[in-house]
C-alpha cells in the first residue's frame, strides 16, 4: 500500500519545511509516502466559495490517483492514535493501493467534496492548516509505528 498526502499550497515556514522533511523521511522508512502540494489558487475578489471550488478542481484531477479519499476536517470522525492505527491497519489488510489523506486551504473544503468523501478530526480545535500536514503526518507516522511495534509509541 501506499500513503499518499494531498495539500493546497506550500509551507511558508522553515520550521513546516523542516517537519514535512523530517516526517517524509520516517514515514517511508515503514511504508511507501508521497507529499503531493498543490498550488495554491488565486482569485481577484474575496469570494471564499469561489476559491474552495477551484481548490476542489484541482483536488479531483489528484483524486483519479487514489483508491481511498479521507479529508482532514476538524468536523471529521476522532480517533485515538490507537483507533486510527487499527483504521489505517484495515486499509492495508483490504489491499487498498493508494490510501489518500487530504488537507484543504486555508478556508477548507468545498461543500462538494465535503459531501463526497469521508472525514477525520485531528483534533476538534482548529489549526493552521500549515500546521496541519506536521500533525497529519506525525500521526500517520505514530500509526505505522504502532502497526510495525516500533517504540515511538510508549
Amino acid at each position: 500500500m501506499k500513503i499518499k498526502l494531498i495539500c493546497i499550497g506550500k509551507p511558508k515556514f522553515s520550521f513546516i519545511k523542516e517537519g514535512v522533511n523530517h516526517f517524509s523521511k520516517v514515514i517511508n522508512q515503514l511504508i511507501e509516502f508521497d507529499l503531493v502540494q498543490l498550488p495554491d489558487v488565486r482569485i481577484s475578489k474575496k469570494n471564499y466559495e469561489i476559491l474552495k471550488r477551484k481548490e476542489a478542481e484541482l483536488l479531483k484531477k489528484e483524486f483519479k490517483k487514489c483508491s481511498q479519499i479521507y479529508l482532514f476536517d476538524e468536523q471529521g470522525k476522532e480517533y485515538t492514535s490507537y483507533e486510527f492505527a487499527s483504521f489505517i491497519d484495515r486499509q492495508i489488510l483490504n489491499s487498498v493501493k493508494t490510501l489518500c489523506f487530504v488537507i484543504a486551504g486555508a478556508y477548507g473544503f468545498d461543500v462538494a467534496i465535503k459531501k463526497e468523501y469521508a472525514q477525520i478530526a485531528l483534533s476538534k480545535m482548529t489549526f493552521p492548516h500549515d500546521l496541519v500536514r506536521i500533525i497529519a503526518m506525525e500521526q500517520i507516522y505514530r500509526a505505522l509505528s504502532i502497526i510495525k511495534g516500533k517504540k515511538y509509541h510508549h
